[in-house]
């Protein structure tokens, strides 16, 4: 079956030998961050825990490393990304989920009530409390959130801050994650692996599968674009020649994305310039080079 005129992707342990056979004979210290695979009913408690049913590559993915170890150096096995172990996943995407809930929609959000002692005491049958403060109106800024919502390729995910069939699988140091969504929009696949969190109110598919994207992660560990940051430790991929251009692995796969199906401009009232996480040094004066890896004036 192939899919948009693609073969099927090698299958999840194939890639993971190929990771762990690099990491092993170039990053010791990142191979053996790599934790064992969980079994197959830790897996099921973690579908139990999420109330979902897992694509097959991630259940056999989690079955062969689990996550990776948590604190120390260096920290990220996707090229700075940290893969989650399930107990994480289930902590991330429940905080997600208390995002959604909690904070956009109005009626969960509670408005404690002054204590009656604080006005005479309770004894006082003269003194009553005034009424509870009002809830102030933020309809507009969860409109506005909303509004700004969309995804690449258009209708490929839905127009959602938060979702909870969007399942973390690794996540950044700036409140983003990698995950695969179980609820796609009208042109996207069930399964595909975006980009979703903080700085992304634009989702970007940037893999059909989980299987597809542990092969691209494998690809860019097989090229010389690969390096080591000195103070960090961290792994990072120079995907551009310029000196200085050194963005995060996530705006290097949402650039990837963008030249595939071309750019996706901001809406109004957005700024389409990431400064989260870019690791730009340089004459860049903060942003991060994914506005324009090219110099000057000339067309990207």
């Amino acid at each position: 079956n192939f899919s948009e005129g693609l073969p099927p992707p090698p299958p999840v342990a194939h890639s993971w030998k190929r990771i762990e056979r690099w990491a092993e004979d170039n990053y010791e210290e990142l191979f053996e961050n790599l934790c064992e695979g969980c079994t197959q009913n830790d897996v099921n408690e973690l579908e139990h825990e999420l109330d979902c049913t897992l694509p097959m590559e991630v259940r056999e993915s989690l079955q062969v490393h689990d996550g990776q170890e948590r604190g120390g150096r260096p920290t990220g096995m996707i090229f700075g990304c940290m893969l989650l172990d399930c107990e994480e996943i289930v902590q991330e995407w429940q905080n997600w989920r208390k995002v959604n809930e909690e904070y956009l929609t109005q009626h969960n959000i509670q408005v404690p009530r002054p204590p009656t002692k604080a006005f005479a005491g309770a004894s006082s049958s003269s003194s009553t409390p005034p009424p509870p403060p009002q809830q102030p109106g933020n309809s507009l800024w969860r409109q506005d959130l909303l509004a700004r919502q969309d995804s690449q390729p258009p209708n490929a995910v839905q127009k959602a801050y938060a979702h909870p069939a969007w399942i973390p699988l690794a996540r950044d140091w700036g409140g983003n994650n990698i995950a695969v969504d179980l609820a796609p929009g009208p042109t996207g696949k069930w399964g595909q692996v975006i980009i979703m969190g903080r700085d992304y109110d634009c989702k970007y598919v940037i893999a059909r599968s989980w299987a597809a994207f542990l092969a691209t992660v494998a690809d860019d560990l097989s090229t010389d674009k690969w390096w080591v940051e000195e103070d960090s430790k961290e792994l990072k991929l120079r995907e551009f020649k310029q000196t200085g251009v050194e963005p995060a692995y996530l705006d290097i796969l949402r650039w990837r994305c963008d030249q595939k199906y071309g750019r996706k401009q901001p809406k109004k009232g957005q700024d389409g310039n990431l400064r989260v996480n870019s690791n730009v040094t340089g004459n860049m004066n903060g942003f991060s080079p994914y506005g324009s890896p090219t110099s000057g004036n000339e067309d990207r």
